[in-house]
């Protein structure tokens, strides 16, 4: 069986406890930390056969359902086909600071990796 678990985005205690698009933050009041407090998710697969926790490229949650079609209709190509582009959608959440694969654009931690630590743990 293909276990999945997975929540989405944070519980948005930094700063303000909400959307950070208020004239209270200016940019660089904004940091990594503020991004990752809205935007950091949990994800857990279990695959059922050894060697899928590395054969596709999960950096983001939406990147999981194209590695699932890919891994049902055994057809590797469908996850890059289907998967999105990996930057943040919604500005306004984090006061203009967005994340392009992985790495901050904007305010306090430009240029930073959102997360130290990422990969396959087990």
């Amino acid at each position: 069986a293909l276990i999945i678990v997975a929540a989405d985005h944070g519980p948005y205690l930094t700063k303000n406890g909400k959307d950070l698009n208020v004239p209270a933050y200016s940019l660089g009041d904004i940091t990594r930390y503020d991004v990752q407090d809205r935007y950091g998710t949990l994800l857990a697969i279990r695959w059922p056969e050894e060697g899928y926790e590395t054969r596709y490229d999960i950096r983001i949650l939406q990147d999981v359902l194209p590695a699932v079609f890919a891994y049902i209709y055994d057809d590797d190509v469908l996850f890059d086909r289907l998967r999105m582009e990996r930057k943040t959608l919604y500005p306004y959440v984090t006061g203009g600071v967005v994340v392009e694969d992985g790495i901050v654009v904007g305010g306090a931690d430009d240029g930073r990796p959102l997360f130290d630590r990422v990969g396959i743990r087990r």
